[in-house]
């Protein structure tokens, strides 16, 4: 199943066993809580804003949130990384990408590495739920 919040981006995903659907990380209201045993997001959150901005109305902890809801077991995160929030530089993501010290609330963390070919700021995370439905 893919998802994404922009239809062209939707139009890759050919492989009849694929299932795309149009929405947004921090609404997954289609799906009933522990729909899925596992969800996997990669360079997303590190562009979806914090709360630490006046305007933000959807930010990457209602994703986080919306994710741990509908996941009954793992919550796999590729994202930039760091211990504090800070934002990428460069000339054409300027205050669209950001590094962050990732959580999922009420899930424990397994492991944390930097995986090839991947951008070494780029870790992924696999959270476990405490509690295994």
């Amino acid at each position: 199943m893919g998802l994404d919040c922009d239809p062209r981006q939707l139009a890759y995903l050919t492989d009849k066993a694929n299932v795309p659907i149009l929405g947004h990380a921090y609404d997954l209201s289609m799906f009933i809580d522990n729909s899925f045993e596992v969800v996997f997001s990669v360079g997303c959150l590190m562009h979806l804003p914090s709360p630490i901005h006046p305007s933000v109305e959807h930010t990457w902890q209602m994703a986080v949130a919306e994710m741990a809801r509908v996941s009954r077991r793992y919550v796999i995160l590729g994202e930039y990384w760091a211990e504090e929030e800070e934002p990428v530089e460069g000339k054409h993501w300027e205050g669209c990408l950001w590094r962050r010290p990732y959580d999922v609330p009420g899930f424990s963390l397994l492991k944390r590495e930097s995986i090839e070919p991947f951008d070494t700021d780029v870790l992924f995370t696999v959270w476990k739920t405490k509690t295994i439905l």
